[in-house]
């Protein structure tokens, strides 16, 4: 069974995403890491919880990095509206979610996971890389015991540029 962490800043996409690792059953979904990116971290935080809560996920999720490492924070608001989510079909189902944080910052979790299944964990990355980048510099080994990261990357142009 294939061992994933997800870092992700939560939009549609993202919860396609969300979905589509819960019904892999080739998959341990060892917990989801939460960015700044699309939306600002407490809506992004907010829409995976809501996800969760309505497909009754049992993932852990954390919450990380509420800005870019050297840059200020850029999110799709003009696009995805005020909760981040802007549709002209359906939203994200209203449920009822806790909004307190776990104590553990996403960064300290995807350390622990990784760290914890040396060579065993894949890292998908869906969201901007601060949280990566920011366990890269907080845990010297981790980059050599990540088994693989994939990635969505963006653009420094035109596009996804969150």
């Amino acid at each position: 069974m294939r061992k994933i962490l997800l870092d992700t800043d939560p939009v549609f996409d993202d919860w396609f995403a969300m979905a589509m690792l819960a019904a892999d059953p080739g998959v341990q979904w060892v917990g989801t890491s939460i960015v700044a990116g699309n939306a600002a971290l407490d809506l992004t935080w907010r829409n995976a919880r809501r996800i969760a809560a309505f497909h009754a996920l049992e993932v852990p999720i954390y919450a990380g990095c509420g800005a870019p490492l050297v840059a200020p924070l850029i999110t799709g608001h003009e696009v995805l509206g005020d909760e981040g989510m802007r549709t002209s079909g359906e939203p994200l189902p209203s449920v009822q979610v806790e909004n307190e944080r776990p104590a553990m910052h996403a960064v300290d979790a995807l350390i622990n996971a990784v760290m914890g299944s040396t060579g065993e964990v894949t890292i998908v990355a869906i969201g901007p890389l601060t949280n990566i980048a920011t366990a890269l510099q907080g845990e010297p080994k981790l980059a050599a015991s990540i088994a693989e990261i994939a990635l969505m990357g963006g653009s420094a142009d035109q596009g996804n540029v969150t």
